[in-house]
């Protein structure tokens, strides 16, 4: 009974093991992007200069911020 629950246990810690190895963001790779922030458009969005002078849009992945809703001294205001 005891070896049974051990592989089960084991091959439920494999497949998450497996799991987050081949997850989608393991699989997209990363890159480096270097450059000064000129402009902060909401709480996961940020316009960036690179040195060449190009500016590009940084959207942040998994970051929730809220719309349109006053935070901080602004809400009572």
């Amino acid at each position: 009974m005891v070896a049974t629950l051990q592989k089960l246990n084991a091959k439920i810690f494999l497949f998450f093991l497996l799991f987050l190895f081949f997850s989608p963001s393991a699989l997209l790779g990363s890159s480096t992007l270097e450059g000064v922030c000129v402009r902060v458009a909401d709480g996961d969005t940020i316009t960036i200069q690179t040195p060449e002078g190009e500016k590009k849009k940084i959207r942040f992945s998994g970051a929730t911020a809220q719309r349109g809703v006053n935070m901080g001294l602004s809400a009572i205001l």
